[in-house]
């Protein structure tokens, strides 16, 4: 996840544009997670509520991803 510098400014690190272009290659899904400032403790560890939205967009993504594949 983003930092909450770069959440705030809504900005690509050249780190991120790296990691996006090594999972596009690759078909490497990335879950998308919108946070707020408050979702931070600090200025990388995210908070409850942080884990929380962190939790549920993964969880999300695993439901959907094992429902597309049931059966195999």
């Amino acid at each position: 996840h983003r930092s909450r510098q770069e959440s705030k400014e809504h900005s690509e690190t050249s780190g991120e544009s790296r990691f996006r272009k090594f999972a596009d290659e690759r078909a490497i899904p990335i879950i998308e997670l919108v946070l707020e400032e408050s979702d931070y403790r600090d200025k990388i560890h995210l908070s409850s509520s942080g884990q929380r939205k962190m939790a549920d967009a993964i969880e999300k993504y695993l439901h959907d991803f094992i429902k597309c594949h049931d059966g195999l």
